[in-house]
C-alpha cells in the first residue's frame, strides 16, 4: 500500500511539471517527462553502458547476454543508441524521419549490426531475444562513443540519459584518465545518477612498466581530483577472462543485486531525473533572469543611465526645466537691456567739472562774446574752437569711465555666464566704444537761448541723454548676437534634453517591462521549486496524457547484412626481391675498381677525385626514419619492435615527451653510448612561459616563472588544455633543483639510466632530445630511428620540428593504436601528410595499426583496416600502405610474427630497394660518364697527327660556343612563372583554409563548453574565439608550410627543365659533351607570416551576438555569429596572404638569382673539364690495350648494377 502511495504521488508530481512545462510550451521537457511517465507505467529499469568508443562497451553487453547481439568492434560500432530486452524475437529500428519499422525473428544479426553504425538516418533500436537472460522490465542501453570524432554521437548519449537508472562508464585501460572521462562522469553525478566505472582492456596492463597497485592509485585519485568519484569502480578484461586482476564476475554480481530490487531503485531513479529536470529548468530561468538584468544594465549604460536613477521624477523634472528654460530664453535680451539701462542710469556723465566746461563752451557761442580788440573776430573763433574741444574731451574721458567701462564687462560676463563664446563676439566686445563728436556737441545746443544756470543744467541734461541713449544703441548688434546664440545653444540644449527625456522614457519602460519579465520568471522558479519539493499538486491529473505510447512500427520480414569482404580493400603490391639489387657496400667495391680501371690515363684523371668523394660518402650514409604518432599509439613499443629489445621506456606523459634518437654507432660513440641534450635557460623559459600563458601569467625572467609555478594551485575549473601544461610545469618545479646546472649541456649517460630521461616527467621536460648509439638489425642497415614527441604534444616547438622531419626524413612510420581513434592532434598531423604526399619523389610513407593482436579474428582485422584506410583517404593520404601489426606480440616471436613480417619485408625492401637505388644511382652516373670519355679516348688516341692538330683547332672554337650558351642563360621566364605560382598557391591555401572555417567553429563553439554563470560563459566565450583562432592560424600556417615544399619542387623542375634546354644546345656544339650532374642549391626556411595573433575589436560585434547557450545552438545565433565574424577573418587572413606572397616573391627572386650564378659556375666548370679532357687525349699518348682492358673492366661494372637502363627495360 506504500509503494503504491509512493508511486502515486510519483505520478502526481510527474503530472504537475508536466502541466508546468507544457504551459510554458518547454517541448524538450516535456517529451522528457512524458518519457519518464512511460517508464514508470511500464516499470522499466535501464541500465546504460556509456564512454569512450571501442572502450567494449557492446561487447560487456553481448557477454553480460551471452549473445553475440551488438556489433563489438575495435572501429566505431554504436552510432546511435541500441536497447536489448527479454522478449519475442525481433528487431525495432527507429528512424529520425520515418516511421518505425520492427524486423521480426529470424533476421540477419549481421544487418542489425550494420543499422547500429548508421547514426544518420537511425535513432534508436531495440532487440528483443527470447535468450536473454535479463529480468522482465529490464533494458540494457549500448550508446555511441561519447569520445567519437562525430558530435552527433555524444548528442545521441546525452539526449537519453534522463531514461537511464544506472549507467556504468566504460573506458579502456589507455585513455581512463581522459579529460571526457573526468567531465563526463562529473556530470552524470551532479545529475544524481548512479555511476559505476568500468576500465576494461586491463590485459594491455605490463606490471614492468607499471605496477597495477600504482595505475589502480592515480585512477581513483585523478577522478577524487575531479570531484568526480563514481559509485564504484570495476577493472575488467572481456579478452582474457582469467586475468587475475579480472572483476568482470563483480560487475555481474553487482547488476544481480539491481535486478532484485530494481522497482525501488527505478522510482529513485525517475524521481532523481524529474527532481534534476527541474533543477536545471530552475537554473536556466535563472540565467534568464541573470541575462535580462545585465542587458538592462548594459542597454541602460549605453543611455547613460543607471537602473538605479528614479526615471519617473526625472522625467517629471526634464519637462519642468524645458519650460524652465523656454521662459528664460525669451527674456534673456530684455534682462540684459535693462541692465545695460540701470548702469547708464546710474553712470554720472557730467559732474561740476564737466558742466563748467560745457558753460565756458555755451558762453563762447553767444553773439556778444568777443576776445580782444584787434584780430578779435578771429581770436574769438579759436576760443571756440578750443572750448568745445575741451568740453568733448571731458566728455569722452567721462564717457569711457562710466559707460564703456562698465558696458563692456558686463557683456563679457553675460557671454561667459551663457557659455556663448566666439571669436567673433569677443571681438565686437572688446571693439565697444561710444564715439562723441564736436557735431554731436553743437547739435544739442539749442539756439536764441540765453545763457543761465537753469539752461546749462538743462543743457547738461540733454548731452548726458544723448550720450546714454548712444551707448544703448551701441550695444544692440551685440545684443542680437548673444541672443541668436543663445537660441542656437538652447535648441542644442533642448534637443539633448529631449533625447535624454526620450531615453528616460525608454529606460523606464524598459525597466518595467524587465520588472514584469524578472517577476513572471521569479514566480516560475517559485512554482518550480514548489513542485519540487512536492508542495505544488495539479488537481485531478490526467494520467493517460502522460503515458500514450508512440507509434506503431510497421512489421517486416527477413533481413540480410551487407558483406565486407577482402577483395573490396585495395590490392597492396607484391613486394620481389630483385635479384640484381646491389648494396652500398657493393656500388664501393664497383666504384674503387672503377678508379682502378681510370687512373693509368691521365686524361680522365677529373673522374677519380669525385669517384673517390662518392665512395666515402656512401661509406658514411645513414637513412633518418622518423615514427610518428599520438600519445598511447604505442610509438616506443614499435619502436622496440624494430629495434629488437625493450629499449625504449613508455612515456606516461604526452606533455614532455623527448625526441630519441636510435643510432648506428661510431667510432667516437661506441654502442649503448647514451647522450642527453638539455634544454639551453633561454629555451627553458620559452616553454615555462608558454605554458604559463595558459594561466593569464607572463612572467619576464626564469626567476619569476619558477617563483608563480611555486604559487600555481590546481582548481576544479582546469580545462583538459590547461590540466596538461600545469602538469608540465609540476614537473618542472620538481625537477629544477636537479637540472638547473645541466642547460644547454649534453650528458653522457649510462643505458641505465637513459629510461629516467624519457619516461621521468621532471627530468624529460628539460630534455630537447636523446641519442642513443645501438647496434641492431635496424641501425646495421645505416638507419638512425627518430622517435618523435606525439601529435599532441603541447610544447609549440614540437609541431615544426614534426614537420622538418616530415620534409627530411628518408621514411615516414606513423603509428595509430588497434582501437584508437584519431584524436584531433593526429587529424591536423595526418591532412598534413595528406597535403606534401605527393610532392615527394618516393612514397616514404608506411602507415602501422599497432596492437592488433586485439583483433577476434580476420573479419574484425578487415574491418579496422578498412575503416583506418577510409580514414586516410578522407585526410587526403590516397593509395596509404597500411600494416596492421602486434609490436608486443613481435618482440616476442621475432621475424616470425606474420604480420611485423609483411611489414618488415615492404619497409627493409623500401631502404634496400627504393631508397638505395637513390643514392647509388649517381655514383653509377659517375661510372657511365667515365666509361664514355674512356671510349672517346679509345677513338681520339687512334686519330692521325694531322687529325689531331684540327680537332684541336676545333676543340678552341667549341670552348667558346659552350661557354657562350651558359653565360646567354637568365632564368628570366622561370622566374616570371614562379611568380606566378606563387599568387595561385597562396590564394587557394585561403580558400582551403576557410572551407574548414564551419568544423573549427563547431569544435570551438560547442555546448560542453559554453556552460555555467553568464560571466563564466562570457569568458569561455572569448575562449572559445581564441581556440577557432588557434586552429584557424595553425591551420594557415600548416598551408604555407605545405605551400613551401611545392614551390621548392615546382622551382627546382623549372630550373631541372631549363638545365636540359641547355644542355641540348651544348650538345649540338659538341655532342660528346656529358656534364656532371648539377644539384640546385635547396631553399632555406622560409618565414611564415601568421594571422589571427591576437583578437580585435572587429571580432567583439559578432560576440555581442551570444545570448545564452540554449538560445546560440538551438536559435540562429550561431550562424549569425558564423556569418559575422568570417569577414574580419577573411580580411586578416588576405592581409597575411599578401605579406607571405610578398616574402615568396622577394625570397625566390633571390633564390634565382643565386641558382643562377651557382649553375653558370659549376656549367663552366664543367665545360673547362670536358675540353681539358679532349686536349690530354689529342696530346698524350697511351696504350690501346690499356683503355681496352678498362674498357671491358667498365662495360662489366655498368653491366653488373642496376643502372644499366636497358636492363631494367
Amino acid at each position: 500500500m506504500e509503494k503504491q502511495q509512493i508511486e502515486r504521488s510519483l505520478q502526481k508530481k510527474l503530472m504537475t511539471a508536466y502541466a508546468f512545462f507544457q504551459g510554458r510550451e518547454d517541448k524538450r521537457r516535456v517529451e522528457k517527462i512524458k518519457d519518464l511517465g512511460r517508464k514508470l507505467e511500464e516499470k522499466t529499469f535501464t541500465v546504460a553502458f556509456c564512454g569512450h568508443f571501442s572502450a567494449g562497451k557492446s561487447t560487456m553487453i553481448n557477454k553480460l547476454m551471452n549473445q553475440e547481439l551488438l556489433p563489438s568492434s575495435p572501429i566505431p560500432t554504436s552510432a546511435n543508441l541500441v536497447k536489448v530486452v527479454k522478449g519475442a524475437e525481433h528487431a525495432t529500428v527507429y528512424y529520425k524521419h520515418d516511421a518505425p519499422v520492427r524486423y521480426t525473428a529470424p533476421y540477419d544479426f549481421e544487418a542489425i549490426k550494420q543499422f547500429c553504425r548508421d547514426g544518420d538516418a537511425i535513432k534508436e533500436i531495440h532487440l528483443s531475444t527470447e535468450k536473454s537472460t535479463l529480468p522482465d522490465h529490464v533494458e540494457l542501453m549500448d550508446t555511441p562513443g561519447i569520445d567519437s570524432a562525430d558530435d552527433a554521437h555524444r548528442v545521441a548519449t546525452e539526449s537519453a540519459l534522463h531514461l537511464v537508472d544506472v549507467i556504468f562508464y566504460v573506458t579502456d585501460y589507455n585513455h581512463v584518465q581522459s579529460e571526457v572521462n573526468f567531465d563526463f562522469v562529473k556530470k552524470l553525478r551532479e545529475q544524481g545518477k548512479t555511476v559505476y566505472l568500468i576500465v576494461n582492456q586491463i590485459d594491455k596492463h605490463r606490471e614492468e612498466e607499471l605496477t597495477f597497485e600504482q595505475f589502480t592509485h592515480s585512477v581513483k585519485t585523478s577522478f577524487q581530483n575531479w570531484r568526480a568519484e563514481p559509485n564504484g569502480m570495476f577493472f575488467t578484461s572481456l579478452k582474457k577472462e582469467d586475468h587475475e586482476r579480472n572483476e568482470f564476475v563483480l560487475v555481474k554480481r553487482t547488476l544481480q543485486t539491481m535486478f532484485q530490487d530494481y522497482e525501488e531503485l527505478l522510482k529513485n531513479s525517475v524521481q532523481n531525473t524529474l527532481q534534476a529536470l527541474i533543477e536545471e529548468y530552475i537554473k536556466e530561468v535563472s540565467d534568464e533572469k541573470e541575462e535580462a538584468k545585465e542587458e538592462l544594465s548594459l542597454a541602460l549604460e549605453e543611455m547613460g543611465t543607471s537602473e538605479a536613477l528614479p526615471f519617473r521624477n526625472m522625467i517629471q523634472e526634464t519637462n519642468e526645466m524645458l519650460l524652465e528654460k523656454e521662459q528664460e530664453l525669451a527674456v534673456f535680451e530684455e534682462m540684459i537691456r535693462k541692465e545695460i539701462s540701470t548702469l547708464a542710469e546710474n553712470a554720472q556723465l557730467i559732474p561740476y567739472e564737466v558742466r563748467e566746461k560745457g558753460r565756458e563752451y555755451l558762453e563762447s557761442i553767444q553773439p556778444q562774446f568777443k576776445v580782444g580788440f584787434l584780430f578779435s573776430k578771429q581770436k574769438t573763433k579759436e576760443v571756440q574752437k578750443q572750448r568745445l574741444h575741451n568740453f568733448v574731451e571731458a566728455l569722452r574721458e567721462k564717457t569711457t569711465a562710466e559707460l564703456v567701462w562698465h558696458i563692456t564687462p558686463l557683456l563679457h560676463k553675460r557671454m561667459r555666464e551663457e557659455e556663448l563664446f566666439s571669436e567673433e563676439l569677443v571681438a565686437k566686445i572688446e571693439g565697444y566704444d561710444i564715439v562723441i563728436t564736436e557735431d554731436d556737441i553743437k547739435g544739442i545746443v539749442k539756439s536764441d537761448v540765453g545763457i543761465t544756470n537753469e539752461y546749462i543744467l538743462t543743457y547738461s541734461n540733454d548731452v548726458s541723454t544723448f550720450i546714454k541713449t548712444k551707448a544703448k544703441q551701441k550695444t544692440y548688434p551685440i545684443l542680437s548676437q548673444l541672443k541668436q546664440m543663445k537660441e542656437e545653444q538652447h535648441k542644442e540644449w533642448r534637443n539633448g534634453q529631449e533625447e535624454k527625456l526620450l531615453q528616460y522614457k525608454k529606460a523606464a519602460k524598459l525597466k518595467e517591462s524587465v520588472g514584469h519579465f524578472l517577476d513572471r520568471k521569479e514566480e516560475d522558479i517559485i512554482e518550480a521549486r514548489l513542485i519540487q519539493r512536492g508542495e505544488r499538486f495539479q488537481e485531478e491529473p490526467d494520467w493517460s496524457l502522460l503515458i500514450q505510447h508512440e507509434e506503431h512500427p510497421v512489421v517486416k520480414e527477413g533481413l540480410k547484412a551487407f558483406q565486407v569482404t577482402k577483395e573490396m580493400m585495395p590490392v597492396e603490391e607484391e613486394i620481389t626481391e630483385s635479384q640484381e639489387s646491389y648494396s652500398m657496400e657493393q656500388t664501393i667495391v664497383h666504384l674503387d675498381k672503377t678508379v682502378e680501371a681510370l687512373e693509368p690515363f691521365p686524361p680522365l684523371e677529373k673522374f677519380i677525385l669525385p669517384l673517390k668523394k662518392k665512395m666515402e660518402a656512401l661509406g658514411q650514409h645513414s637513412f633518418t626514419i622518423a615514427l610518428f604518432g599520438a600519445f598511447s599509439a604505442g610509438k616506443s613499443s614499435f619502436a622496440n619492435a624494430l629495434i629488437g629489445q625493450k629499449l625504449l621506456p613508455v612515456s606516461p606523459n604526452p606533455t614532455t615527451a623527448t625526441i630519441n634518437k636510435i643510432l648506428p654507432p661510431t667510432k667516437e660513440h661506441k654502442h649503448e653510448t647514451v647522450r642527453v641534450h638539455v634544454k639551453s635557460e633561454k629555451e627553458m623559459f620559452s616553454d615555462i612561459s608558454a605554458s604559463l600563458h595558459m594561466f593569464g601569467i607572463n612572467p619576464s625572467s626564469l626567476d619569476e616563472a619558477l617563483d608563480k609555478i611555486k604559487q600555481l594551485k590546481i582548481t576544479e575549473k582546469l580545462e583538459g588544455k590547461e590540466r596538461l601544461h600545469y602538469s608540465f610545469l609540476q614537473a618542472v618545479g620538481r625537477g629544477y633543483e636537479e637540472m638547473k646546472n645541466h642547460f644547454d649541456t649534453v650528458l653522457t649517460v649510462s643505458i641505465e639510466e637513459f629510461p629516467s630521461y624519457v619516461a621521468n616527467e621532471q627530468k624529460s621536460c628539460f630534455v630537447d632530445e636523446i641519442e642513443l648509439y645501438y647496434s641492431c638489425a635496424l641501425t646495421d642497415m645505416g638507419i638512425t630511428l627518430v622517435d618523435t614527441p606525439g601529435a599532441d604534444s603541447i610544447n609549440a616547438r614540437h609541431t615544426g620540428v614534426a614537420f622538418q622531419y616530415v620534409k627530411d626524413a628518408d621514411a615516414l612510420l606513423f603509428v595509430t593504436y588497434y582501437n584508437h581513434a584519431f584524436s584531433r592532434a593526429d587529424r591536423e598531423f595526418l591532412i598534413q601528410l595528406g597535403r606534401v604526399k605527393d610532392i615527394f619523389t618516393l612514397d616514404k610513407m608506411f602507415f602501422v595499426i599497432n596492437a592488433a593482436d586485439l583483433a577476434h579474428d580476420e573479419n574484425e582485422l578487415l574491418d579496422v583496416k578498412r575503416y583506418v584506410y577510409e580514414q586516410l583517404l578522407q585526410y587526403g593520404i590516397r593509395k596509404p600502405r597500411l600494416y596492421p601489426l602486434s609490436s608486443h606480440r613481435a618482440l616476442e616471436s621475432g621475424v616470425e610474427d606474420e604480420q611485423f613480417n609483411q611489414f618488415w619485408t615492404s619497409f627493409s625492401h623500401f631502404i634496400k630497394e627504393d631508397l638505395t637505388t637513390m643514392v647509388t644511382e649517381s655514383a653509377y652516373e659517375i661510372v657511365e660518364r667515365a666509361y664514355k670519355a674512356l671510349l672517346d679516348l679509345k677513338e681520339l688516341s687512334r686519330k692521325s697527327k694531322e687529325e689531331k692538330r684540327e680537332r684541336l683547332a676545333h676543340i678552341e672554337k667549341v670552348k667558346q660556343a659552350l661557354h657562350l650558351t651558359v653565360q646567354q642563360l637568365k632564368f628570366e621566364s622561370e622566374q616570371k612563372r614562379i611568380r606566378q605560382e606563387t599568387e595561385e598557391l597562396v590564394h587557394y591555401v585561403k580558400q582551403r583554409v576557410m572551407m574548414r572555417y564551419y568544423d573549427f567553429f563547431k569544435e570551438s563553439f560547442n555546448p560542453s563548453v559554453l556552460k555555467g554563470t553568464k560571466k563564466q560563459e562570457q569568458e569561455k566565450l572569448r575562449g572559445c574565439l581564441n581556440e577557432l583562432l588557434e586552429f584557424l592560424q595553425f591551420d594557415f600556417v600548416q598551408e604555407i608550410q605545405a605551400t613551401t615544399l611545392r614551390l621548392e619542387a615546382f622551382s627546382s623542375k623549372l630550373i631541372y627543365g631549363a638545365h636540359e634546354v641547355v644542355l641540348q644546345r651544348m650538345k649540338e656544339i659538341h655532342d660528346s659533351f656529358a656534364p656532371a650532374p648539377i644539384s640546385i642549391p635547396k631553399a632555406k626556411e622560409v618565414k611564415i607570416y601568421k594571422p589571427f595573433e591576437q583578437q580585435h575589436d572587429s571580432y567583439e560585434k559578432a560576440l555581442s551576438l551570444y545570448r545564452n547557450a540554449r538560445t546560440f545552438f538551438e536559435g540562429d545565433e550561431k550562424k549569425k555569429m558564423v556569418d559575422e565574424l568570417k569577414k574580419p577573418l577573411l580580411e586578416e587572413m588576405d592581409e597575411a596572404g599578401m605579406k607571405q606572397t610578398d616574402f615568396f616573391n622577394l625570397y625566390y627572386a633571390q633564390w634565382i638569382k643565386d641558382t643562377l650564378y651557382y649553375y653558370q659556375h659549376e656549367m663552366n666548370t664543367n665545360v673547362e673539364q670536358h675540353i681539358y679532357r679532349l686536349q690530354k687525349s689529342l696530346t698524350t699518348p697511351v696504350d690501346i690495350r690499356e683503355i681496352e682492358k678498362s674498357e671491358k673492366e667498365l662495360s662489366a661494372i655498368l653491366t653488373q648494377s642496376r643502372y644499366n637502363k636497358e636492363d631494367k627495360q
